[in-house]
């Protein structure tokens, strides 16, 4: 009997245990059932909130860059990554977050170079060769 009541009081102290590490901040949570739901300033709001109170969410970070980008905030999201960068210490966080900026530069350059081309000839040209001589 005393083995079977050891037994049972380690397995629920194990799963008592595993389970506190599982749990997600309320923010978090109710930012990803905004996301899931494409309600951006619901999902924005809970995820500063969220990396407000704890600054080394790997997963509040990469959420909020994303949710800045699809609100079109790129400067702010090129910001988050920043930050993120130096709060985050995981490895594959931070490569996330490196792919993350790249992608962003892309995208930004390739509006540059569209926005040059739609201009009138005379003045891309100019526009070219003063980039070409940089």
């Amino acid at each position: 009997m005393k083995k079977i009541l050891s037994l049972l009081f380690f397995l629920i102290l194990g799963a008592l245990l595993t389970e506190g590490f599982q749990c997600a901040s309320p923010e978090l949570t109710t930012a990803k059932l905004a996301i899931r739901n494409k309600e951006w300033k619901k999902a924005e709001m809970n995820l500063e909130s969220a990396v407000a109170k704890n600054s080394k969410e790997n997963e509040a970070w990469i959420l909020l860059a994303q949710v800045k980008e699809e609100l079109g905030k790129y400067e702010e999201e090129a910001n988050i990554i920043k930050q993120a960068s130096k709060n985050v210490e995981d490895k594959t966080t931070k490569a996330t977050l490196n792919d993350m900026e790249r992608k962003l530069w892309y995208h930004h350059i390739k509006n540059v170079l569209t926005n040059i081309i739609s201009m009138e000839p005379a003045r891309t040209g100019k526009i070219l060769t003063r980039l070409y001589i940089c």
